[in-house]
């Protein structure tokens, strides 16, 4: 890579901003690389950084996975109860930690906490749309239904009714929306 590519990696993983979004092309490098360091299939689109840390998420067949990475190791403690592997990277000349844990509970209340777009919040009288998911996959269809119309989307739409007949907890729809719109770094 170019001293400029070193550059911008460097730069942008070491901001001090709360959160950023990545360019686009340094996303597209960053997704390829951990896809190969990981053995996952990463979404581009859900490559984010906060406080210094790379989210992203990943999938192997139909499990998905949270992979953070940050060059202080430290910062990458407690995104779970289980860490499926843990590696070290080097790209573009610089070192990178990487972690990959289950998308469960635990690692979404993290992204939710690092990632203010994962979570819920007011959307007082615009125009919306309400997306039940009953199976928690949908999400990301609903998403890319619902970009650039100017509705909003309610993902994380469930009646007791429905939790009750798919034995899903208010937790499970919540986590199950926050990883659909990680997955496809909605911000709309």
């Amino acid at each position: 890579m170019t001293d400029s590519h070193r550059k911008d990696l460097a730069s942008v993983l070491d901001t001090a901003s709360a959160e950023q979004t990545l360019p686009e092309g340094l996303r597209e490098r960053l997704s390829a690389v951990l896809s190969t360091e990981t053995g996952l299939e990463v979404y581009p689109s859900s490559l984010a950084l906060s406080k210094s840390v790379l989210y992203a998420l990943g999938r192997k067949g139909i499990d998905k996975y949270l992979i953070a990475a940050s060059s202080a190791e430290a910062r990458l403690n407690h995104l779970s109860e289980q860490t499926i592997s843990k590696a070290s990277v080097l790209l573009d000349g610089v070192h990178l930690h990487v972690v990959v844990c289950p998308a469960e509970h635990l690692a979404a209340t993290r992204v939710r906490q690092a990632l203010s777009f994962t979570c819920p919040s007011l959307m007082g009288l615009q125009a919306a749309l309400g997306c039940g998911d009953r199976l928690g996959i949908a999400t990301p269809g609903h998403i890319r239904a619902v970009r650039g119309t100017g509705l909003a989307g309610f993902f994380a739409q469930q009646s007791i009714r429905e939790m009750t007949r798919t034995a899903r907890s208010p937790e499970q729809v919540l986590d199950a929306a926050t990883w659909g719109v990680f997955e496809e770094g909605y911000r709309e």
